[in-house]
C-alpha cells in the first residue's frame, strides 16, 4: 500500500527533515504567510516556531522539493492548511 512514507515522494526522515528545515528557515527568516520573523529556538510545535510550508500542498500534488517549500510559523502553516495561496484568507466574525 502506498502511503506518505513510501510513495513516489516520501516524507523525509528525522535527520533529513531537520537539515531541510535549517535550509528553508535559516536564522532571520520571515514567515511567507504573515511577514513576521520566525523564532528558530522555539520547540517544534510552538505557534511562533519554524516550519516548512508546501507552496503547493502535498494533498494537491505538491512535493518535498526545495522549490516547493517556504519558511512559515508553525501556527500560520497550520492555519493555512491545504488552501491555495491565491485564495484570499480573510475571516470576519460573522463567518465563524
Amino acid at each position: 500500500m502506498v502511503n506518505r512514507y513510501n510513495g513516489p515522494d516520501p516524507e523525509p526522515s528525522g535527520h533529513e527533515r531537520q537539515r531541510l528545515l535549517a535550509e528553508v528557515c535559516p536564522p532571520g527568516s520571515r514567515c511567507h504567510l504573515c511577514g513576521e520573523l520566525i523564532e528558530n529556538g522555539l520547540r517544534r510545535w510552538h505557534p511562533r516556531g519554524p516550519s516548512m510550508d508546501h507552496l503547493l500542498p502535498r494533498s494537491k500534488g505538491g512535493t518535498w522539493d526545495r522549490h516547493n517549500l517556504a519558511p512559515a510559523h508553525y501556527g500560520c502553516n497550520s492555519t493555512r492548511g491545504n488552501t491555495d495561496l491565491l485564495v484570499k484568507r480573510t475571516r470576519r466574525s460573522r463567518d465563524w
